[in-house]
């Protein structure tokens, strides 16, 4: 899907200092060694935009477990990237 040689890096003098740890630990991996993963939803999920840039690809220790969209094409690309876990319907 993605790969990992292809991060994009900020320059500092855009990272707030009380976010340069964090940013330095995503980068290098060290989040990734956590056993912890914490786990999200994704609400209006369209392709799965929001659930990839919280994933392990890029360096974010997060594990998208439901999610929901009304569109059924969109449900079907994100069930094709992250599994069977997207469900089409109205939240109504």
């Amino acid at each position: 899907m993605y790969n990992n040689e292809n991060t994009i890096k900020i320059e500092k003098p855009f990272i707030l200092k009380e976010d340069e740890a964090t940013y330095i630990s995503r980068c290098s991996g060290e989040l990734l060694q956590d056993p912890r993963r914490y786990r999200l939803i994704d609400l209006f999920s369209g392709a799965g935009g929001m659930s990839l840039g919280f994933s392990e690809v890029f360096g974010q220790p997060f594990q998208s477990v439901w999610a929901n969209d009304f569109n059924q094409y969109c449900v079907d690309t994100y069930n094709e990237n992250f599994g069977p876990h997207c469900v089409a319907g109205d939240l109504n």
